[in-house]
């Protein structure tokens, strides 16, 4: 079953393993770190929509609670 929690932002770490960020990234500052170059100018998109427009709150994001400490 599905459980449904909000979690502070703070606390979100991107996914080193991701196949989208290349070779994977050993940290959460070289997984940010690419995702910003690989993404860079559709982030600052997606951020501006956000700002001016908020989340749905229809939309659901996936995030599975890492089992280390931050990096």
């Amino acid at each position: 079953m599905t459980t449904s929690r909000e979690i502070e932002l703070s606390r979100l770490r991107l996914d080193p393993t991701n196949p989208r960020l290349d070779d994977g990234k050993q940290t959460q500052r070289e997984a940010l770190t690419a995702m910003l170059e690989a993404q860079g100018a559709k982030l600052v998109t997606l951020a501006r929509d956000i700002a001016h427009n908020g989340l749905s709150p229809l939309d659901r994001f996936l995030v599975i609670e890492a089992e280390d400490s931050q990096d």
